[in-house]
């Protein structure tokens, strides 16, 4: 290495795959001490060490460790290293103490022993934007004063200034720097309040960091960003509205500025981006397409995917914090890596796996919505057979919209039992008793059948509005009053509810209360994998929908069990006017189900996310097999819609 040519001193460092970093280390710890800081323009990583302490640490970029890129970034950047340490010196006889506000001009200053700045430095291009400041010692650690600065006038450039320590790198507090510090075999150190702007790496030293702000100046021409610079009706897919004429690619940091308008749009197909940078008052939409993120999103602007998809596909654990997306709602999100939700998430439409061995780990933040317009659901985790392995931590909130009308309905309880709520604390929004209590407008319902003590809400009478299958007498009677709806929502497969609406509806006015809808809420582990439902040999069989998502009732495996199932249809007047029992048999002939003629539109085959079903066996020892690849987005959920 030592044979290297000599440099002119006009080049500033080549730092190659170690570009894609604001702070790496070849071989050390990273740590951010858990307070906060904001890291811009680049990655954090390093190829062999613990990175810890990035809880409240904002970055625009991804955390590598260990990985193909940190191991090309280690080579590069010992490249520059010796790149650096081989340019010809200009100025040799500079004292390697700096500031006091001194002045200097473009050059190659190479000192002996320890190199520090106290007060301010002010560096002249002195017109020449190319102009370059190389600072080199040949043994010594580099220190700051407290509130030291470096000052850049008449054209020069964070991106053309470097510093070469052979030894310890250490910002005080509060301190003003600028540069690329490269760090031969020594620690890193910024203390709190300082602020860099460039890069800092070491090939041997851990890094440590507390309440800092570091970025990457944009105009540096190995900056990785790719920036919108607007025009072209906002179609993200035309080259020219980028700055670098090309359109984004899986290694591409995005950064949308303020005022670029339009502001992009990805509107189909599938599109991938590194990271992505959305700056205040600026607006990224996806729409009815893809987009792939494999790094970080740092949003302090609007990021719109209501209606389209995202898919999380990095190579180290994605984290996805409170309002990276608008209202916090994604349509679809698809898991592709390790992903973790720091707070709270909607998905409208369908959460997915795209790969084997992956997991989400909710935080208890995800909340599968449901509305007048759909209703989300938790895709097949095997992608029908293809992948396997992936797993869903922490609690989920479910939601179960239901249309104003007065009527029974057949529920399920798609989550496990541990941990369970109880009825009265998810569907009575922990209400129930307080009959007039309507803590969350459009969310809860009445259950009315027993005493105020036992969580039922008290009305004009005692009639029982919820019911639960009793197999030996093949009959729905009403929730035991003792325990009333106390008990683990999970303590029985399924519910016969009447609903007469959300909890505001005034119980003491019967039949001309007025109308509204209501939401239905159940917060818990979701129920994910295969279940075998054992079918009783007479009688009929009540059987709850596992999973947050349709499934279809004729691939479902039946052992003894007749493929006809008993569906209850709300939209059914019946004899009282609050829904009738349809019957699908499956017809042989003509590959398709018979159904009820008087049932509505939305019944199916598709048992829908949140409903309930009757099955019949037709021998002995009777089950019925129900599995993730059952999962289906076919069928609608009209059945609970308007």
């Amino acid at each position: 290495m030592f044979l290297l040519p000599k440099i002119n001193y006009s080049q500033t460092p080549n730092l190659g795959a170690a570009a894609n970093f604001v702070f790496f280390t070849t071989n050390g710890a990273i740590t951010g001490n858990d307070v906060v800081s904001r890291i811009y323009g680049g990655d954090i990583g390093t190829n062999s060490g613990a990175i810890t302490g990035l809880a409240n640490t904002t970055t625009s970029g991804a955390v590598h460790n260990n990985d193909p890129l940190t191991k090309q970034a280690s080579i590069d950047l010992l490249a520059a290293y010796w790149q650096m340490k081989n340019t010809t010196a200009t100025n040799s006889t500079h004292a390697p103490a700096f500031g006091g506000g001194e002045t200097l001009t473009p050059g190659v200053y190479s000192m002996a022993g320890a190199v520090s700045i106290a007060g301010i430095l002010t560096l002249d291009a002195q017109g020449n934007a190319n102009a370059t400041f190389i600072f080199k010692t040949s043994a010594g650690a580099f220190t700051t004063g407290s509130a030291a600065k470096i000052i850049l006038i008449n054209g020069a450039s964070a991106c053309n200034v470097a510093w070469v320590i052979e030894g310890a790198v250490s910002f005080g507090t509060a301190a003003n720097m600028q540069g690329t510090f490269i760090s031969y075999n020594g620690a890193l150190s910024l203390a709190s309040g300082s602020t860099l702007i460039g890069r800092a790496y070491t090939t041997d030293g851990a890094i440590s960091f507390n309440n800092v702000n570091v970025s990457i100046p944009s105009e540096c021409a190995d900056f990785i960003a790719t920036k919108w610079i607007g025009g072209n009706s906002g179609n993200w897919n035309i080259a020219a509205s980028w700055n670098n004429g090309i359109i984004p690619t899986s290694s591409s940091k995005i950064t949308i500025p303020s005022g670029a308008t339009p502001y992009p749009i990805v509107s189909s197909g599938i599109d991938s981006v590194e990271s992505i940078t959305i700056d205040n008052g600026a607006m990224l939409t996806v729409t009815g397409a893809t987009l792939k993120i494999g790094g970080d999103v740092f949003n302090s602007g609007t990021f719109d995917v209501s209606s389209g998809t995202i898919e999380m596909n990095g190579s180290v654990p994605q984290t996805i914090p409170a309002n990276t997306f608008l209202n916090n709602t994604v349509s679809n999100l698809i898991i592709s890596n390790n992903v973790s939700f720091s707070g709270p998430q909607n998905i409208t439409s369908s959460l997915a796996f795209g790969g084997s061995n992956k997991t989400l780990t909710t935080n208890d933040n995800l909340t599968l919505k449901s509305t007048e317009f759909g209703t989300a659901r938790v895709a097949d985790l095997t992608k029908g057979g293809t992948i396997s392995g992936n797993t869903i931590t922490g609690k989920v909130s479910i939601e179960r919209y239901i249309s104003a009308k007065r009527a029974w309905r057949l529920l399920s309880v798609p989550i496990t039992s541990e941990g369970a709520p109880t009825i009265n604390t998810a569907w009575q929004e922990g209400q129930g008793g307080n009959s007039t209590s309507n803590p969350n407008p459009g969310f809860g319902v009445q259950i009315t059948g027993g005493t105020q003590a036992a969580g039922f809400d008290q009305g004009l009478n005692s009639n029982a509005s919820i019911k639960v299958f009793d197999t030996a007498t093949n009959l729905l009677v009403r929730l035991p009053a003792a325990t009333g709806t106390n008990i683990p929502l999970t303590s029985y497969p399924g519910y016969f509810l009447f609903i007469r609406g959300d909890r505001s509806t005034n119980l003491l006015q019967g039949t001309s209360a007025a109308l509204s809808p209501a939401t239905l809420r159940i917060k818990g582990q979701i129920f994910t994998g295969d279940t075998i439902v054992n079918i009783n040999a007479t009688n009929t069989t009540l059987v709850g929908n596992p999973y947050p998502s349709a499934i279809d009732f004729h691939a479902l495996l039946k052992s003894n069990v007749s493929d006809k199932v008993y569906l209850w249809d709300p939209k059914m007047n019946g004899v009282y006017g609050v829904g009738g029992y349809v019957t699908l048999l499956w017809n042989q002939s003509t590959g398709a189900y018979d159904k009820t003629s008087s049932a509505s539109a939305g019944v199916s085959q598709y048992i829908q996310s949140g409903e309930a079903f009757f099955v019949e066996s037709t021998g002995n020892n009777a089950t019925l097999t129900i599995k993730e690849k059952h999962k289906s987005a076919a069928g609608s959920d009209f059945v609970f819609k308007p």
